[in-house]
């Protein structure tokens, strides 16, 4: 059981750290104030970030495939909740962990997109 509270923190912190390494838009107290009505459709905080969307899609496919790949284990001591949870938490960080640094490599302002090694 502690091997998978260990991979639970290690999501979390994984997450965690994850969020705090974007950094803040400066550009908006450099704007030039207008007359102009305000979008509120502009002020509403994005919905979630891909990452995150990727990740539980990465979480539910690790979970299905860690639980039925350990039932077919000659070990008879196996659980197929423990093995679902070991594979939701491996599914997520290598699937929204892919995506984030995707993300951060080719962002529309990176050296890498400006190249075109980030495809279109």
């Amino acid at each position: 059981m502690r091997r998978y509270l260990f991979a639970l923190l290690l999501c979390l912190v994984v997450a965690q750290s994850a969020l705090a390494q974007r950094a803040p838009d400066l550009r908006a107290g450099l704007t030039v104030q207008t007359r102009k009505p305000v979008n509120r459709s502009q002020m509403v905080p994005s919905s979630t970030p891909r990452w995150v969307k990727w990740g539980v899609a990465g979480a539910v496919g690790g979970a299905i495939v860690f639980s039925i790949a350990g039932q077919s284990n000659p070990d008879g001591d196996r659980s197929a909740i423990g093995d679902a949870v070991l594979g939701a938490a491996i599914g997520f960080v290598v699937v929204g962990g892919a995506i984030a640094i995707y993300d951060a490599v080719c962002a529309p302002e990176s050296g890498s997109r400006r190249a075109g090694l980030c495809g279109r």
